[in-house]
């Protein structure tokens, strides 16, 4: 990997391995095995593609589609030309794709064959055309292209990943994360002093099974590369599958959210199976029960880390090391562990002033992996991005003496379901579009499985007669169905403050009464 800090883009990546590991197998995918010659040339011919198709340094090129190997060609072969790829949540409505491809001003956007309706609805409400290319085509239209690289200049501070986060003005933001940003992340958990749960080695076998259009896909897949790894793909998570696949390739380390793993130890065929290859979970996205952090830890015999981070911070910040993970649980178990190499964490007051050891306020954080700002959004970027390259989180919490980070509650007005971020005011200005409501606030309350789900509490007009199924049926004509109501609470009055805001802490207490922090 010494070649590798010397890398500039995220194309260095296959091309050092190409001439390293050669042979070495670096994805699978449906039983196919690519390795990493095999791997940097399809990624030059796919980035020969992508200029023939009119791209050009810095812009867009967007992918609606589950996990795949071509994914990841994709990235490589968008940064050889300097551009940036753009994964789309393919659980989005149809609304929501057409605003991402309008903000994106994509270049070509490559879909799996259940997204092509879709992209067809969204695409017909835009003037201009955007070619489209099936996956199931993808092989022919990269077989028309040459197999040399094109070298395009990328620089580091280049952008070449941008993902979409949920709004807080109920619009998403695109993320720019640039090539700096995923490379010092990769060479920070190579670094000799770097422990070694933290560590990768080319004897590594990663399943990528979490959504590539999230951090936790994406960043797993760069960093089985960076090492010259092997990475195992899913297309979507699948818990028999995982378990399989476990078995059959000898996976040594996964992420997972805290969801889907409460979803594997439900599954049957896991009560008589043995998973001796895993060395290492990591777990992220949203906080973790302990009962469910016991059980895991108990079944599968492995070490388990826990991350956490952001988008904005190019992924994992912090970590909860295995030594802290016990049986029965310690009080760290309820932090999300200590800053990672390369990382500065402080905490700051409404002043911005900085606080104390044991003191609570919003967590802000230096770090290589900050994102350049949000695409199109100088407004936003401003308020995030703090002088010396300190972003603000949202979260609220604070550091003990030991340097361990414990989040209590969010500044940002922000719901965490299945390990997905759902923003109040998106799902309110969907709501509100309904004639029979007159005033909606949308909170999140406690679900066992999946950490929160999204409650909204609705005033409606006068005489309108209440019918929670239909009111949800409608949101969901708008927006994702993750996004939308589980239930509604029907008020006579929403609670307001003495200026007139919503008062969203008391329409969450009753729900809350029994958890410590107001986040779970």
């Amino acid at each position: 990997m010494t070649a590798l800090k010397k890398a500039k883009s995220i194309g260095d990546i296959s091309r050092v391995q190409a001439i390293q590991r050669a042979e070495s197998i670096a994805l699978i995918f449906d039983d196919e095995r690519i390795n990493y010659k095999t791997l940097d040339k399809m990624a030059s011919q796919s980035a020969n593609g992508l200029i023939a198709a009119g791209v050009k340094k810095n812009d867009r090129i967007c992918y609606l589609g589950t996990n795949s190997a071509h994914y990841f060609e994709l990235i490589l072969a968008a940064s050889k030309v300097a551009g940036v790829m753009c994964p789309i949540n393919w659980r989005l409505s149809v609304n929501e794709v057409l605003y991402i491809l309008e903000d994106t001003d994509a270049k070509i956007i490559f879909i799996t064959n259940e997204f092509e309706e879709t992209v067809n609805k969204a695409l017909s409400k835009i003037t201009r055309n955007i070619p489209i290319i099936n996956i199931n085509d993808f092989d022919d239209w990269r077989g028309k292209n040459k197999l040399t690289d094109p070298n395009v200049e990328c620089g580091l501070k280049d952008d070449v990943i941008q993902l979409y986060t949920s709004g807080t003005t109920g619009y998403p933001k695109g993320v720019r994360l640039s090539n700096q940003s995923l490379l010092l992340t990769r060479e920070r958990e190579s670094q000799i002093s770097s422990p070694e749960w933290s560590k990768w080695h080319h004897n590594d076998v990663s399943l990528i099974s979490m959504p590539c259009f999230h951090m936790g896909g994406t960043n797993y897949g760069l960093s089985t590369l960076y090492a010259g790894a092997t990475g195992v793909i899913t297309s979507q998570f699948n818990p028999l599958n995982q378990i399989n696949l476990v078995k059959k390739y000898g996976i040594t380390k996964q992420f997972i959210v805290p969801t889907a793993l409460r979803i594997m130890l439900e599954e049957n065929s896991l009560s008589n199976t043995e998973l001796a290859s895993l060395k290492y979970i990591s777990y992220g996205s949203s906080p973790i029960p302990l009962d469910l952090m016991a059980a895991a830890m108990k079944k599968f015999g492995c070490k388990f880390i826990q991350k956490y981070g952001m988008t904005e911070t190019g992924g994992s910040c912090t970590a909860l090391p295995p030594e802290d993970h016990t049986i029965p649980p310690n009080p760290k178990m309820n932090s999300v562990g200590k800053a990672l190499n390369g990382v500065k964490i402080k905490i700051i007051n409404q002043s911005g002033e900085d606080q104390k050891f044991g003191e609570t306020g919003e967590i802000v954080i230096q770090s290589t992996g900050n994102m350049n700002g949000y695409w199109k959004n100088t407004q936003e970027t401003k308020k995030s991005l703090l002088h010396g390259n300190w972003l603000k989180t949202g979260d609220v919490g604070y550091l003990d003496q030991e340097g361990y980070l414990y989040i209590l509650d969010r500044v940002k007005d922000m719901i965490v379901s299945g390990g997905e971020n759902i923003y109040s005011a998106e799902v309110e200005r969907a709501l509100k579009e309904n004639p029979e409501i007159d005033e909606v606030a949308v909170i999140g309350v406690p679900d066992k499985k999946w950490g929160e789900s999204v409650k909204a509490c609705v005033v409606l007009k006068l005489g309108m007669p209440q019918n929670e199924t239909k009111i949800i049926s409608e949101c969901k004509k708008i927006l994702a169905s993750y996004k939308c109501p589980k239930s509604i609470d029907f008020l006579s009055i929403l609670p307001r403050s003495s200026s007139g805001k919503i008062l969203k802490r008391e329409l969450r207490k009753p729900y809350w009464l029994e958890n410590s922090k107001q986040v779970n």
